[in-house]
């Protein structure tokens, strides 16, 4: 039997919607679970929680996220070097091991948080607050008049990612395309039934996403700016 949060991981669309009984359950009833279609362990107890995440020489990140997202990562690198489409090659893509912080243990998973968390807290978020609240405002009054609308969808992602964007330091204008790319990569997320061609559609979004990128990190290493990007191009 499939633990009770398998049809969050599998995206249910009603699990999705309203996933707390799911997790209400599966703390209750299955604390330390093993879940086989991502080929990793699940913990859901608080206390359980808080002991893997101090001791990261027993409890380790870097597994990845089981067989079937490894082999449409090789797809994607392959669709990628196919792709006519693209407007270049980047020389090795795809040859090194994909590295994401929450795939770290520390040290590492520190030394990349550090350069984060810093343009997350205090001062340089309180320096940034108009802005943010000036990017809130402007998203609202796109909504004003709707009887009803789609929260997350409408206001709360693009929103976010015009945050992230503000905080890296990226052009207004480039805020659609950041989350067009952002919805592509997170299509493969839970989603080992994915065909061929969603594959090659989120190759292109993904190696545009990372030729995008390291545009920015040449520019940020000629033209540094008070930004995240500049932040974690120099460390």
């Amino acid at each position: 039997m499939k633990p009770a949060y398998a049809p969050v991981f599998e995206l249910d669309q009603d699990a999705v919607r309203c996933p707390y009984p799911h997790f209400e359950k599966a703390r209750r009833e299955e604390p330390v679970s093993w879940y086989p279609d991502g080929n990793f362990w699940v913990v859901t107890s608080y206390d359980l929680i808080t002991e893997v995440l101090k001791k990261p020489n027993l409890y380790s990140n870097k597994q990845q996220v089981g067989k079937r997202a490894d082999e449409i990562w090789q797809k994607m690198v392959r669709f990628a070097a196919e792709d006519p489409s693209l407007p270049k090659k980047v020389d090795g893509y795809g040859s090194r091991a994909r590295r994401a912080m929450m795939m770290t243990d520390p040290p590492e998973n520190e030394a990349h948080r550090s350069l984060v968390t810093g343009w997350l807290l205090g001062k340089q978020i309180k320096a940034q607050e108009p802005v943010f609240r000036r990017t809130a405002r402007e998203h609202v009054d796109g909504l004003l008049g709707r009887p009803e609308i789609e929260f997350c969808q409408e206001f709360g992602d693009p929103y976010s990612m015009a945050i992230i964007a503000d905080i890296l330091g990226l052009p207004k204008e480039h805020r659609p395309r950041l989350m067009e790319w952002t919805k592509d990569i997170n299509a493969m997320m839970g989603n080992d039934r994915i065909s061929d061609e969603e594959i090659r559609t989120l190759s292109r979004g993904r190696f545009e996403f990372d030729a995008y990128f390291a545009e920015v990190i040449l520019d940020r290493r000629a033209n540094p700016r008070d930004d995240l990007s500049t932040a974690i191009v120099e460390n």
